[in-house]
């Protein structure tokens, strides 16, 4: 067939239909999807209207954006990421990324009560999930779970409902999803409480790496001994079934870990299918041995350089049996050895002691 014959046959001139309609087509699918899209404050009224509205049984609200630029937004445990003032009722609703989840960060909604001149916390009106990762099982988080916090808030409260080994551990068969929310909660009024006061509050931590599995919000910090190293005080966030673990790292000036203890232990005893709790400790311990005269690439050389977890039963421990009780622990070296000369650099600057 020559060219000619081509652009007359009835092949070419399907091709030319099917193009014009595949053409036309496309045109309307992007004027009806200019029109779909949901853009980002269309779907915070739908939210709005949707989890707060019904807080305040039904009575017109009206939330104000706050400017929160040039506040410490990155809390440790959560970001936040907006701010609004409910001037009806005094009332601030905060936006905050909870990191810890077990699929990745839960974005969580505060409604913070305030007291009549906007300077004092009196007490949590509501929380709620305004979005999570897919596979998060936030459905096991019931209106009663989210309840709790309203229900608990008092002055200097740090809400801990889904580590086993605190004494507020709720069963929800969701630990990591609701740990991730408590930590966005805590955030929350640690922010509204530096927001209320006119603080801008400084991160002792800010450029610290390795902070996923270290909870700085609480207990961890570091300071200078009369040797002139660095010793760390780390509270570790839980590994479910495993707890937090508190440890005390010292790190000489040759940025080698000089002493290693375990000030508590978050193993859990596995109520007689596998060892118990004094058994898994024994195991740590072994474990900790390891880590005398060792720096961060020891760590980073066994876990890799981003320190994710490597599964149950790895072959990555030296003592295996406690895989997660064992990580936490090397995940808290791998924090000191990683941190210590921006730590002795803060202290040498600043004197004294930091924590938070």
């Amino acid at each position: 067939m020559t060219a000619k014959q081509f652009f007359k046959s009835n092949v070419f001139k399907c091709l030319i239909s099917l193009l014009c309609v595949l053409l036309v087509s496309g045109v309307f699918l992007a004027i009806a999807n200019g029109f779909l899209e949901v853009t980002e404050e269309e779907m915070f009224k739908r939210q709005f209207n949707k989890q707060v509205s019904a807080v305040y049984d039904g009575r017109t609200v009206t939330p104000e954006e706050k400017d929160i630029s040039g506040q410490n937004t990155a809390l440790g445990s959560s970001t936040i990421q907006k701010v609004w003032l409910i001037k009806e009722e005094n009332d601030y609703l905060v936006q905050a990324e909870g990191k810890g989840g077990y699929n990745g960060s839960l974005t969580i909604w505060t409604i913070i009560k305030m007291d009549t001149s906007l300077k004092a916390i009196t007490g949590i009106r509501a929380v709620s999930i305004y979005a999570y990762p897919d596979g998060e099982l936030v459905g096991n988080i019931s209106v009663a779970n989210l309840n709790l916090f309203a229900q608990d808030y008092k002055d200097g409260i740090i809400y801990n409902y889904g580590d086993k080994t605190d004494p507020s551990y709720v069963q929800t068969n969701s630990s990591y999803s609701f740990s991730a929310i408590c930590n966005a909660v805590n955030g929350s009024i640690e922010f509204i409480n530096a927001f209320a006061g006119g603080i801008v509050k400084e991160d002792p931590f800010e450029g610290f790496l390795y902070r996923d599995f270290v909870n700085t919000d609480k207990d961890t910090k570091y300071e200078l001994n009369a040797d002139g190293d660095v010793v760390f005080t780390v509270r570790t966030k839980a590994n479910a079934p495993a707890g937090y673990f508190t440890v005390e790292i010292v790190v000489g000036t040759d940025g080698l870990i000089k002493k290693y203890t375990v000030k508590r232990y978050g193993s859990e005893d596995s109520h007689g299918e596998d060892k118990t709790e004094e058994e898994y400790n024994e195991i740590v311990d072994k474990m900790i041995l390891t880590y005398m005269g060792k720096d961060l690439k020891y760590f980073t050389d066994k876990l890799g350089e981003d320190m994710a977890y490597p599964g149950d039963n790895s072959d990555k421990f030296e003592e295996t049996g406690a895989s997660r009780s064992n990580y936490l622990c090397m995940y808290a070296g791998a924090f000191a050895t990683a941190n210590y000369q921006k730590a002795l650099d803060k202290l040498t600057t600043d004197g004294g002691e930091t924590d938070e």
